[in-house]
């Protein structure tokens, strides 16, 4: 990269599609996300934004078969309190576990079959 440049980039969104927007809203609002945006302003909103932590994702409504399944990991603090609180919620939560790459993390699907992960450095 030439160290003359001014442009770089600042954050990026992972984009999820979704069939049900509410569905989708409540599900991650128990997670601990926050709806931070809908577009458009009126019926029938088509995206919605939500935040967790520094993280953004975006959510757009589309057909079944429409749904491309995503795989995102988020860094996380306090691993171990999240685990708890994510196995109150999700029936089917993969074990909290030291992985030889330096994370403690586990994984979790949402009903879209988006693959959630967490992981805190060790």
């Amino acid at each position: 990269m030439n160290k003359t440049t001014s442009w770089k980039a600042v954050a990026v969104m992972p984009t999820l599609g979704v069939t049900d927007l509410e569905v989708m809203t409540h599900y991650y609002l128990s997670l601990g996300f926050e709806e931070r945006w809908r577009y458009p302003d009126i019926e029938p909103v088509t995206h919605i934004g939500m935040t967790f932590g520094e993280v953004t994702l975006m959510f757009y409504l589309c057909s079944n078969s429409e749904v491309e399944k995503q795989n995102i990991y988020f860094i996380m603090q306090d691993i171990a309190g999240y685990h708890q609180h994510v196995k109150d919620i999700v029936p089917k939560v993969e074990p909290l576990c030291d992985a030889d790459y330096g994370m403690r993390d586990f994984s979790i699907a949402d009903p879209w079959g988006h693959q959630l992960n967490f992981g805190e450095a060790y």
